[in-house]
């Protein structure tokens, strides 16, 4: 057998990690592998795990990746600099349907219709969606929750505190999942005088509490920032060129 090294590029816990370590598990109980150690590299749509993975095993025929159709739809929407043609596909493990959904009283009646929509208005049409364990996972749990039912939930405390306020007009008991729940000090600062204070610093030339990441983590970082900006005020208002600007600027 041989010792093989499992790049899974996504967080602990999720689906890619599962299937990753089931596959690593099958290995073992074949005896086709001696060892199997996982490597987990979260960010991009795997994209950063890809990069790792062509990057550190070139050459290497006992070191494989995990990837799936995340990967391939992030790799076409954020055109990173190393893509799937560096990686030779070997095996298929699993299949899933993915499943398409708007409002009944939607005009959009089939996928040509929302292609059609996107290119005459990209703005008009809403896209949603969302990974198990999400943040959006959890707000449509809770809100779709049944009355009289009590949920612990384990993620930042402001936002658990919002959907215990909202829920319990529903009758719905919502708390934080840990008494000694710890804040997050760095995210506890990102309000607006903050906020302000770095970006007259940028403009004055210097550049406070700077941290260095992988270029390829800093281009995708910006890309989502200028996309949020760009979405999040309506069609028209200039401002959003100028927020977008500074949001370059604070990832530059």
């Amino acid at each position: 057998g041989a010792s093989v090294k499992m790049m899974i590029p996504a967080n602990p816990g999720g689906g890619w990690d599962t299937t990753g370590r089931e596959l690593g598990k099958a290995l073992l109980d074949a005896k086709v592998a001696d060892t199997v150690q996982y490597e987990n590299k979260g960010g991009a749509a795997g994209a950063l795990g890809l990069a790792q993975f062509v990057n550190s095993a070139k050459g290497d025929p006992n070191s494989i990746i995990m990837t799936g159709a995340v990967m391939v739809g992030g790799i076409i929407t954020a055109k990173p600099a190393v893509g799937m043609e560096k990686i030779t596909p070997i095996a298929r493990l699993t299949s899933e349907y993915n499943v398409f959904v708007v409002p009944a009283d939607s005009p959009l009646k089939t996928m040509k219709d929302v292609v059609e929509q996107m290119k005459k208005d990209p703005g008009s049409v809403k896209w949603g969606g969302g990974s198990r364990g999400s943040t959006e996972h959890i707000i449509q749990t809770i809100e779709h929750a049944k009355p009289g039912t009590r949920w612990a939930v384990g993620t930042e405390i402001h936002l658990v505190n919002r959907l215990a306020k909202a829920a319990a007009a529903r009758d719905v008991f919502v708390r934080i999942l840990s008494d000694c729940q710890c804040l997050c000090t760095t995210m506890y600062r990102i309000d607006q005088q903050h906020l302000l204070w770095v970006l007259d610093g940028i403009a004055e030339g210097r550049s406070p509490n700077v941290i260095s990441v992988h270029p390829e983590a800093k281009r995708l970082a910006k890309l989502a920032l200028e996309r949020m900006l760009r979405n999040s005020a309506p069609a028209g208002q200039g401002a959003v060129r100028s927020r977008a600007a500074g949001a370059a600027a604070l990832v530059d």
